[in-house]
């Protein structure tokens, strides 16, 4: 019985000296920052969001999005305008440049949102095989780098407001700030950013460029659109396809007047039944052109698109044919009138 005992005591002993060991090894090997992260990136000099996943990259991308739910926007920038945003950056040299500066450290996240000067802690893998990351900002090194990013973009809205302002032409007026827009929107959500980042540096900012923030810019949009006329006139159409285009045009915010507007949209609309000896369905073929032309008979854009849509009647087919009309080409046009705009200062 002694011997029992003295033996069960020899194996606790044991288990609690090599679980001491372990405890003391997962000290050791645990960063200080997994436990504390503010000892080592103080809430007063950084931003710090936690991320985790199964890889490195993984954590990494956890820990940007961790990240960017810090700065809270309501603005949506979709693609498309930060592929104009793009373009129209490299009209000059000092933002193109600026533009490419720290490219290393930009981060994409998924919902979109860009984050400059993101840098990550050494990963840490717990004894399960998750792996964990900080991901952080120096609040005032960051603040420098969007300063000279968000200047470069108020220089590049005055300028294209300057050329708005020369113009008597209501169409390059347009263009001009459609551009200035899509740069402002850009820029607000840095603004956005920064004020998250350095309160002190958007102050600063916003109080020196506060005619060129993006409700100002925005009012003088419209503006602009709303004299830039249009006019739309389609053949073959009983007022379907015409209402579509014109719904169109009015939202993007343009006036509509009949035959004299300064850009006139003109078409055609043809249907034609198709055989296809199918005795369960009857179908219908459309083809549509459309033509947008300027002053002087200029032509600005054209579309041509065709399709066939089926249904139990001739009627029903022709109701799917300008459903799918309605869907496709007024993205289209809306599209392609701003891809014109966009050339024209390019």
């Amino acid at each position: 019985m002694k011997k029992r005992m003295f033996f069960m005591v020899i194996i606790l002993s044991a288990n609690l000296l090599l679980g001491a060991g372990f405890g003391r090894t997962r000290s050791k090997d645990r960063p200080a920052w997994f436990d504390n992260p503010s000892a080592l990136y103080p809430e007063k000099e950084y931003l710090v969001a936690r991320g985790a996943g199964d890889t490195q990259e993984a954590a990494e991308d956890n820990a940007a999005a961790n990240l960017a739910k810090i700065f809270k926007s309501d603005i949506s920038i979709d693609q498309t305008t930060r592929e104009r945003y793009s373009a129209f950056s490299k009209l000059g040299d000092t933002m193109d440049e600026l533009l490419e500066t720290e490219i290393d450290q930009t981060v994409r996240v998924a919902a979109g949102e860009i984050l400059y000067n993101v840098k990550f802690s050494d990963p840490y893998t717990d004894n399960m095989g998750r792996v964990h990351i900080l991901a952080y900002l120096n609040r005032q090194e960051t603040a420098k780098i969007y300063r000279d990013k968000i200047n470069a973009n108020f220089e590049k809205i005055q300028f294209l407001l300057n050329e708005a302002e020369s113009t008597s032409d209501p169409i390059t007026r347009y263009a001009c700030l459609n551009a200035c827009y899509a740069i402002s929107t850009l820029n607000q959500s840095m603004l956005d950013q920064i004020s998250i980042i350095h309160p002190l540096s958007y102050n600063m900012l916003t109080a020196l460029n506060e005619e060129l923030s993006l409700t100002f810019i925005s009012k003088k949009r419209a503006e602009a659109a709303k004299n830039l006329t249009f006019s739309v006139s389609i053949n073959g159409d009983d007022g379907r396809v015409t209402s579509m285009v014109s719904e169109t045009i009015s939202n993007m915010g343009f006036p509509l007047i009949e035959n004299t507007g300064i850009i006139h949209v003109t078409g055609n609309i043809a249907f034609e039944e198709v055989d296809l000896k199918r005795n369960d369905a009857e179908f219908i073929g459309w083809n549509l052109t459309l033509k947008v032309v300027g002053p002087e008979d200029i032509t600005l854009v054209e579309i041509n698109t065709k399709g066939r849509e089926g249904g139990v009647s001739k009627e029903a087919a022709k109701r799917t044919a300008l459903r799918e009309i309605g869907k496709s080409v007024g993205p289209k046009l809306e599209n392609q009138l701003m891809a014109y705009f966009d050339h024209r200062i390019l």
